[in-house]
């Protein structure tokens, strides 16, 4: 009797179970390994620091590349040690689509960034042939400077001809010098004006980041009793609407071109070409420190004066021989509380100066600190000095008795630190990751070889921080290229795919005839069992997001077999 009644249970949790498969088949295309698909196989060697466990060190290498390549988690690839001191990445080729998208967007990319500019030599031309007003004066904005220039290059002309005619009429020296002053001071203005027209070209740097910003708006909170705001609009939209203000006459540009970096960014599965990311693994990783701008003593710096320029030129737009903005990696490191992100992201600049004495500001939906670039005041890899972090791990505070990080520089690193350190002790010093600050802890006391960062912090903050120390020194640890590059063509990779399912279409079909012909009903309950059982392997393979190769291909008709064999 309790059989009985527990018969429908687990008849309903078969159909649960049978159901969430068949979902997570067909909610997403199955990830196929590159020697199904096509592909390019990077292996690099690592070297491993003396008394370092391999295997630690190869996960904590691994965990690192895939913040750095892929942070987002969106792309197809695939990091896996081999041996003791090899790492290989595998990265897909992407298909016909996908290509054929990307020549799309950059088609479209190149003819709005086109439209945007004005070129040096096509401007001289058409001042000479006076004719700049007609040529350039249709990029919205830019009429009346384009009038202006020329007005400029007529008066610089009219100036030089006055100063010939002098010359050759023998005038006596106070005319002729006369006549040169106006000459300089004619090319001086034109020179000035005509730098300025040609500076208002839109950087495709500018642009790029504008479309790869959030797109998402953020969530309105609702108010009673007061009139409707208007709606929260994306990052990305501030950005780009920031770009059309400024060149008016791209707005017709601007929404083909969102629309084909969407498209674009939605079928995208990996990096367009095997050189961009190894690229990115050769270039980044760049750890520098930085001793921040107190916002209660800032020295040699117009605190102000540099976030006018901020929200009018950019971070690279400043003028400062000392300081320099650097965005904040990620808000949550900053803010131990939902409020306390909240009022970082409402006004960083309070919120900074308050919590951390820090200088801060916000800009294009980002928020920056402000640092010091100065030779006494940072530590970089500028002029080729070759410094690195030997290790990072957690430790114990032994003051505050919390968990801390620890860490280790080469013997270079501890000298160049400590001349940092020794005169800043008490003031705020920023780890800068790839131009992106991390952390910025205050320092207690002088570094040399070894440091501790210690706090308040959560075991998810302790990991974040060992990460990017370690991402800091990956560049002595990684190899610069990697020591094998396997290029399997899609061609192959199809062949491949084809013979592989023709294969197990097969076997898995005559297993089933002979079954249902030799058991009759038996054996057709058992093919339902093992059609089951199919489904649910490869329903969980895809939750779990494994990668389907050849020789896994082979295991599920092998699997199948031996369910026939146990039944």
């Amino acid at each position: 009797e309790h059989r009985m009644k527990s018969i429908p249970f687990r008849l309903a949790l078969i159909l649960v179970l049978v159901a969430a498969c068949a979902w997570a088949v067909s909610a997403k295309p199955v990830r196929l390994g590159k020697d199904l698909r096509g592909g390019v196989s990077l292996v690099y060697s690592l070297s491993i620091p003396e008394g370092a466990s391999a295997e630690q060190t190869l996960a904590q290498v691994i965990e690192v590349l895939k913040q750095r390549v892929n942070p987002q988690g969106v792309l197809d690839i695939s990091m896996q040690p081999q041996g003791r001191d090899r790492i290989e990445i595998v990265m897909p080729l992407p298909n016909p689509e996908v290509r054929e998208l990307q020549r799309n967007y950059d088609e479209t990319l190149a003819s709005t960034l086109a439209a945007s500019r004005v070129g040096a030599t096509e401007l001289d031309q058409a001042l000479a042939a006076g004719q700049a007003v007609s040529r350039f004066g249709g990029l919205g904005g830019l009429s009346s400077e384009v009038a202006v220039v020329q007005q400029a290059f007529d008066e610089a002309r009219d100036a030089k001809s006055e100063l010939e005619r002098a010359v050759s009429a023998a005038a006596g020296a106070e005319a002729i010098s006369a006549a040169e002053d106006r000459v300089v001071a004619a090319d001086l203005a034109l020179e000035r004006l005509r730098a300025g027209l040609l500076a208002r070209n839109l950087p495709e740097s500018r642009l790029a980041a504008a479309l790869s910003m959030d797109a998402r708006a953020p969530q309105a909170e609702p108010t009673a009793g007061e009139a409707s705001a208007p709606a929260p609009v994306s990052p990305r939209q501030v950005e780009l609407d920031s770009i059309t203000a400024e060149f008016p006459h791209l707005s017709d540009r601007i929404g083909p071109l969102v629309a084909a970096y969407d498209a674009y960014l939605a079928k995208r599965t990996g990096f367009d070409d095997p050189e961009d990311l190894m690229r990115l693994l050769r270039g980044a990783g760049v750890l520098e420190f930085h001793i921040a701008v107190a916002a209660g003593s800032p020295e040699g710096v117009n605190v102000e004066d540099l976030r006018t320029q901020l929200a009018e030129a950019g971070p690279r737009g400043t003028d400062s021989p000392v300081a320099r903005w650097y965005r904040i990696n990620a808000l949550d490191q900053w803010a131990d509380t939902p409020e306390q992100l909240d009022a970082l992201e409402a006004d960083p600049a309070t919120y900074l100066a308050s919590t951390r004495g820090l200088v801060g500001a916000k800009f294009a939906g980002d928020i920056y600190v402000l640092l010091y670039i100065s030779e006494s005041k940072c530590m970089t890899h500028a002029g080729g000095d070759r410094w690195a972090i030997e290790q990072a791990f957690q430790t114990q505070d032994q003051r505050l008795g919390g968990a801390a990080v620890a860490f280790n520089l080469d013997a270079t690193g501890g000298a160049r630190m400590a001349r940092l350190t020794t005169p800043n002790v008490g003031k705020p010093m920023a780890i800068v990751l790839d131009e992106q600050v991390y952390s910025a802890p205050s320092l207690n006391s002088a570094i040399a070889g070894s440091g501790v960062i210690s706090g308040n912090f959560t075991p998810e903050q302790i990991n974040y921080l060992i990460r990017v120390l370690a991402a800091g020194s990956l560049e002595a640890r990684l190899s610069s290229d990697p020591v094998s590059v396997n290029i399997l063509g899609p061609s192959i990779g199809i062949d491949n795919l084809v013979r592989g399912r023709e294969a197990i279409v097969l076997s898995v079909s005559v297993t089933c005839v002979v079954m249902v012909l030799y058991y009759f009903l038996a054996g057709l309950v058992a093919v339902i069992a093992l059609s089951i059982n199919a489904l649910m392997i490869i329903g969980i393979m895809e939750r779990i997001d494994c990668t389907f190769t050849l020789p896994g291909l082979a295991v599920i008709a092998l699997s199948i077999a031996m369910a026939v064999d146990a039944n």
